[in-house]
Protein backbone atom coordinates (compact mmCIF):
# COMPACT_ATOMS: atom_id res chain seq x y z
CA UNK A 1 0.00 0.00 0.00
CA UNK A 2 1.75 3.03 -1.62
CA UNK A 3 -0.25 5.46 0.95
CA UNK A 4 1.22 3.43 4.22
CA UNK A 5 4.78 4.04 2.88
CA UNK A 6 4.52 7.82 2.32
CA UNK A 7 6.72 10.31 4.20
CA UNK A 8 6.34 13.87 4.45
CA UNK A 9 3.60 15.80 6.38
CA UNK A 10 0.62 18.10 4.99
CA UNK A 11 1.26 21.49 4.22
CA UNK A 12 -0.65 24.38 5.72
CA UNK A 13 -4.25 23.39 4.10
CA UNK A 14 -6.61 21.83 5.34
CA UNK A 15 -6.12 18.27 4.38
CA UNK A 16 -9.92 17.25 3.82
CA UNK A 17 -10.98 20.44 2.47
CA UNK A 18 -8.19 19.60 -0.51
CA UNK A 19 -9.03 15.85 -0.53
CA UNK A 20 -12.83 17.07 -1.28
CA UNK A 21 -12.15 19.32 -3.54
CA UNK A 22 -9.55 17.70 -5.57
CA UNK A 23 -12.02 16.17 -8.45
CA UNK A 24 -10.12 12.50 -7.90
CA UNK A 25 -10.95 10.60 -4.99
CA UNK A 26 -9.09 7.70 -5.78
CA UNK A 27 -5.84 10.13 -5.70
CA UNK A 28 -7.14 11.67 -2.76
CA UNK A 29 -8.00 8.42 -1.09
CA UNK A 30 -11.81 9.05 -0.55
CA UNK A 31 -13.75 6.48 -0.18
CA UNK A 32 -17.10 7.27 0.18
CA UNK A 33 -19.08 10.48 0.08
CA UNK A 34 -21.86 11.30 2.03
CA UNK A 35 -24.10 14.53 2.52
CA UNK A 36 -22.45 15.94 5.60
CA UNK A 37 -19.76 13.54 6.08
CA UNK A 38 -17.13 11.05 4.19
CA UNK A 39 -14.65 8.22 4.54
CA UNK A 40 -11.30 9.04 3.66
CA UNK A 41 -7.73 7.24 3.83
CA UNK A 42 -5.17 8.87 6.16
CA UNK A 43 -2.39 9.28 4.18
CA UNK A 44 0.41 9.88 6.92
CA UNK A 45 -1.31 6.62 9.05
CA UNK A 46 -0.47 5.94 12.85
CA UNK A 47 -2.01 2.39 12.34
CA UNK A 48 -2.30 -0.11 9.23
CA UNK A 49 -4.92 1.37 7.29
CA UNK A 50 -6.10 4.02 9.37
CA UNK A 51 -9.72 4.98 8.04
CA UNK A 52 -10.92 8.30 9.20
CA UNK A 53 -14.91 9.76 9.24
CA UNK A 54 -15.24 13.52 8.34
CA UNK A 55 -17.47 15.91 8.44
CA UNK A 56 -17.93 17.83 4.85
CA UNK A 57 -17.69 21.43 6.12
CA UNK A 58 -14.46 22.76 7.12
CA UNK A 59 -14.52 23.09 11.01
CA UNK A 60 -11.75 23.52 13.49
CA UNK A 61 -12.55 20.44 15.46
CA UNK A 62 -15.63 18.00 16.74
CA UNK A 63 -16.94 20.67 19.16
CA UNK A 64 -17.78 22.81 16.24
CA UNK A 65 -19.84 19.92 14.49
CA UNK A 66 -23.27 19.85 14.71
CA UNK A 67 -25.18 16.71 15.92
CA UNK A 68 -26.77 16.46 12.21
CA UNK A 69 -22.66 15.79 10.88
CA UNK A 70 -21.77 13.73 13.47
CA UNK A 71 -24.77 11.59 13.20
CA UNK A 72 -23.46 11.40 9.65
CA UNK A 73 -20.17 10.41 10.34
CA UNK A 74 -21.41 7.54 12.75
CA UNK A 75 -23.64 6.40 10.00
CA UNK A 76 -20.97 5.84 7.81
CA UNK A 77 -18.92 3.43 10.36
CA UNK A 78 -22.51 2.05 10.46
CA UNK A 79 -22.76 1.49 6.42
CA UNK A 80 -19.41 -0.06 6.40
CA UNK A 81 -20.63 -2.71 9.06
CA UNK A 82 -23.80 -3.32 7.09
CA UNK A 83 -22.13 -3.72 3.62
CA UNK A 84 -19.83 -6.08 5.77
CA UNK A 85 -22.26 -8.16 7.01
CA UNK A 86 -24.29 -8.50 3.93
CA UNK A 87 -21.21 -10.04 2.22
CA UNK A 88 -21.32 -12.56 5.64
CA UNK A 89 -24.70 -13.63 4.22
CA UNK A 90 -24.02 -14.05 0.83
CA UNK A 91 -21.18 -15.97 1.52
CA UNK A 92 -22.82 -18.41 3.75
CA UNK A 93 -25.83 -18.97 1.77
CA UNK A 94 -23.24 -20.42 -1.08
CA UNK A 95 -24.67 -23.02 -2.43
CA UNK A 96 -21.53 -25.19 -2.36
CA UNK A 97 -21.19 -25.11 1.49
CA UNK A 98 -24.48 -27.17 1.57
CA UNK A 99 -24.02 -29.44 -1.22
CA UNK A 100 -20.27 -30.30 -1.37
CA UNK A 101 -19.16 -29.65 2.14
CA UNK A 102 -22.42 -31.17 3.44
CA UNK A 103 -23.73 -28.23 5.67
CA UNK A 104 -27.45 -28.80 6.80
CA UNK A 105 -29.51 -26.20 5.26
CA UNK A 106 -31.28 -25.51 8.29
CA UNK A 107 -32.10 -22.84 10.81
CA UNK A 108 -29.26 -24.30 12.74
CA UNK A 109 -27.22 -25.09 9.82
CA UNK A 110 -27.41 -21.06 8.52
CA UNK A 111 -26.80 -19.88 12.20
CA UNK A 112 -23.65 -21.90 12.46
CA UNK A 113 -22.09 -20.47 8.64
CA UNK A 114 -23.26 -16.89 9.60
CA UNK A 115 -21.70 -16.99 12.77
CA UNK A 116 -18.40 -18.31 11.37
CA UNK A 117 -18.20 -15.60 9.10
CA UNK A 118 -18.71 -12.98 11.21
CA UNK A 119 -16.64 -14.65 13.70
CA UNK A 120 -13.64 -14.57 10.93
CA UNK A 121 -14.27 -11.05 9.94
CA UNK A 122 -14.61 -10.16 13.90
CA UNK A 123 -11.05 -11.60 14.76
CA UNK A 124 -9.63 -10.59 11.67
CA UNK A 125 -10.51 -6.84 12.69
CA UNK A 126 -9.52 -7.36 15.96
CA UNK A 127 -6.92 -5.16 17.58
CA UNK A 128 -6.39 -3.27 14.59
CA UNK A 129 -7.28 0.33 16.13
CA UNK A 130 -10.42 2.19 16.66
CA UNK A 131 -11.73 2.26 13.17
CA UNK A 132 -11.57 -1.32 12.96
CA UNK A 133 -13.05 -1.61 16.33
CA UNK A 134 -16.26 0.81 15.24
CA UNK A 135 -16.28 -1.32 12.40
CA UNK A 136 -16.55 -4.59 13.89
CA UNK A 137 -18.80 -3.63 16.10
CA UNK A 138 -21.42 -2.47 13.36
CA UNK A 139 -20.81 -5.55 11.68
CA UNK A 140 -21.50 -7.40 15.26
CA UNK A 141 -24.57 -5.04 15.60
CA UNK A 142 -26.24 -5.88 12.06
CA UNK A 143 -25.64 -9.70 12.71
CA UNK A 144 -27.51 -9.43 15.80
CA UNK A 145 -30.16 -7.01 14.47
CA UNK A 146 -30.59 -9.82 11.54
CA UNK A 147 -30.95 -12.62 14.03
CA UNK A 148 -33.54 -11.25 16.02
CA UNK A 149 -35.89 -9.74 12.56
CA UNK A 150 -34.87 -13.29 11.47
CA UNK A 151 -36.35 -15.08 15.12
CA UNK A 152 -39.50 -12.55 14.33
CA UNK A 153 -39.94 -13.88 10.93
CA UNK A 154 -40.25 -17.25 11.79
CA UNK A 155 -43.28 -16.64 14.07
CA UNK A 156 -41.16 -16.40 17.52
CA UNK A 157 -43.50 -13.85 19.92
CA UNK A 158 -42.42 -10.98 21.45
CA UNK A 159 -42.42 -12.32 25.02
CA UNK A 160 -40.46 -15.46 23.95
CA UNK A 161 -38.06 -13.56 21.22
CA UNK A 162 -35.80 -11.96 24.11
CA UNK A 163 -34.83 -15.15 26.19
CA UNK A 164 -34.23 -16.69 22.16
CA UNK A 165 -32.01 -14.14 21.77
CA UNK A 166 -30.13 -14.70 24.91
CA UNK A 167 -29.34 -17.95 24.31
CA UNK A 168 -28.31 -17.23 20.57
CA UNK A 169 -25.89 -14.57 21.67
CA UNK A 170 -24.45 -17.13 24.73
CA UNK A 171 -24.23 -19.83 21.60
CA UNK A 172 -22.17 -17.23 19.64
CA UNK A 173 -19.69 -16.20 22.42
CA UNK A 174 -19.33 -19.53 23.14
CA UNK A 175 -18.27 -20.62 19.08
CA UNK A 176 -16.18 -17.11 19.26
CA UNK A 177 -13.97 -18.99 22.18
CA UNK A 178 -14.04 -22.29 20.40
CA UNK A 179 -12.74 -20.91 17.59
CA UNK A 180 -10.06 -18.86 19.06
CA UNK A 181 -8.31 -21.68 20.43
CA UNK A 182 -8.83 -24.20 17.55
CA UNK A 183 -7.49 -21.59 15.09
CA UNK A 184 -4.68 -20.72 17.68
CA UNK A 185 -3.74 -24.34 17.81
CA UNK A 186 -2.86 -25.02 13.90
CA UNK A 187 -1.22 -26.28 12.56
CA UNK A 188 -2.68 -28.74 14.19
CA UNK A 189 -5.98 -29.34 13.08
CA UNK A 190 -7.70 -31.74 15.86
CA UNK A 191 -9.22 -28.39 18.13
CA UNK A 192 -10.43 -27.42 14.36
CA UNK A 193 -12.07 -30.50 12.86
CA UNK A 194 -14.11 -31.21 16.56
CA UNK A 195 -15.07 -27.82 16.88
CA UNK A 196 -16.63 -27.95 13.11
CA UNK A 197 -17.95 -31.69 13.59
CA UNK A 198 -20.12 -30.66 16.89
CA UNK A 199 -22.01 -27.92 15.63
CA UNK A 200 -21.82 -27.08 12.07
CA UNK A 201 -22.32 -30.61 11.69
CA UNK A 202 -24.02 -31.96 14.62
CA UNK A 203 -25.12 -35.59 14.66
CA UNK A 204 -24.82 -35.84 10.70
CA UNK A 205 -22.04 -37.66 8.62
CA UNK A 206 -18.67 -36.11 9.61
CA UNK A 207 -17.17 -36.87 6.43
CA UNK A 208 -17.05 -33.85 5.30
CA UNK A 209 -15.44 -32.27 8.33
CA UNK A 210 -11.81 -31.75 7.00
CA UNK A 211 -12.84 -30.01 3.69
CA UNK A 212 -15.14 -27.61 6.30
CA UNK A 213 -12.04 -27.11 8.46
CA UNK A 214 -9.49 -26.31 5.13
CA UNK A 215 -12.25 -23.63 3.94
CA UNK A 216 -11.86 -22.11 7.69
CA UNK A 217 -8.00 -22.12 7.49
CA UNK A 218 -8.12 -20.62 3.29
CA UNK A 219 -11.01 -17.84 4.36
CA UNK A 220 -8.81 -16.72 7.51
CA UNK A 221 -5.92 -16.79 5.64
CA UNK A 222 -7.40 -14.61 2.64
CA UNK A 223 -8.95 -12.63 5.01
CA UNK A 224 -5.27 -11.34 6.36
CA UNK A 225 -3.84 -10.66 2.81
CA UNK A 226 -6.51 -8.02 2.49
CA UNK A 227 -5.93 -4.72 3.21
CA UNK A 228 -7.50 -3.04 6.08
CA UNK A 229 -8.51 -0.03 5.19
CA UNK A 230 -10.35 -1.88 2.09
CA UNK A 231 -12.19 -4.09 5.04
CA UNK A 232 -12.73 -0.64 7.23
CA UNK A 233 -14.53 0.65 3.80
CA UNK A 234 -17.26 -2.23 4.10
CA UNK A 235 -15.28 -4.81 1.91
CA UNK A 236 -14.20 -8.25 1.89
CA UNK A 237 -13.40 -10.63 -0.61
CA UNK A 238 -13.82 -14.32 0.17
CA UNK A 239 -11.85 -17.33 -1.53
CA UNK A 240 -13.97 -19.00 -3.75
CA UNK A 241 -14.52 -22.70 -2.83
Amino acid sequence: MSYVSTTGAPGNACVFCAALSSGDDRQSLVLHRGERAFLVLNAYPYASGHLMAAVTRHVGGLDEASQDELADCMRLVQIAGRALYARVVTQARTPALYTELGAPDSVEGRFELYSLHVYLLLERLKGQGPQAADTAQAVFDTYISALDHALRELGVGDTVVGKRMRKLGEAFYGRVKSYEEALAALPARDLLEALVARTVYAGLDPAKVPALADYVIAQKQALAAQPLERLNAGEVEWRPL
